[in-house]
């Protein structure tokens, strides 16, 4: 039944895994299921609109083990910047981060979300001084330096920044600057791509959706 019918089998729990990384509005009918010959959900192909989609694979079993994360991989290279687009926060979630990113245990990954935010910044920067940009493209900038400035300064202060928050807003200038991409030149074409299709997809994966995961207290 699982094979003939995914969506009914694991539609309500797949519902609520995806409500649990922020994205609420998913048709579980318009998502791809992947199940193998022993009806176990293998992975799933989420729809983001746009063309662009999202693939979750449940290597450590389904419904999602408290305690684990499943491993993500965005489609092309404006995956990542979609899923920020429709994902929504939530105050339950940002406490969960909060207390996971506070506790001793995590302090590398701590320390490698803000080792991100750092090389997010260098992408940036080299956006701004190696060419001209429009004045459009020069506010983005100049506007995702200030984000993480203050996310930056949450950190050093013992806090948390809004994670997805920050993203959404990195990926908002992102969106700007690519907009604005046939005046750039080939030294800001290979900073973007850094931003679009590694920065800041890692960040997302392994700073925002791996920590909700491992701070997850029951199985979704």
């Amino acid at each position: 039944q699982a094979q003939a019918n995914p969506a009914q089998v694991f539609g309500a729990q797949v519902s609520s895994y995806l409500n649990s990384i922020g994205l609420n509005d998913v048709d579980p009918r318009q998502i791809t299921y992947q199940v193998n010959s022993a009806d176990k959900l293998q992975n799933i192909i989420i729809p983001l609109g746009n063309g662009r989609s999202q693939t979750v694979f449940f290597n450590g079993g389904f419904p999602v083990p408290a305690g684990t994360a499943p491993q993500v991989a965005f489609s092309n290279t404006t995956g990542a910047r979609r899923f920020l687009d429709v994902a929504e926060g939530s105050p339950a979630t940002q406490s969960r981060l909060q207390t996971f990113y506070a506790d001793p245990a995590n302090a590398a990954r701590r320390t490698n979300f803000n080792t991100n935010l750092q090389n997010i910044t260098t992408a940036f920067l080299n956006l701004r001084s190696s060419g001209n940009l429009s004045g459009e493209a020069r506010a983005a900038v100049q506007d995702a330096l200030n984000t993480r400035q203050v996310a930056t300064n949450r950190l050093a202060q013992g806090g948390l920044p809004n994670v997805l928050g920050v993203y959404q807003r990195l990926g908002d200038n992102l969106d700007v600057i690519t907009r604005n991409q046939s005046s750039l030149n080939s030294s800001q074409r290979s900073s973007l791509n850094t931003l679009n299709s590694s920065l800041l997809p890692v960040g997302v994966q392994n700073y925002y959706l791996v920590p909700v995961g491992l701070s997850n207290t029951s199985a979704s």
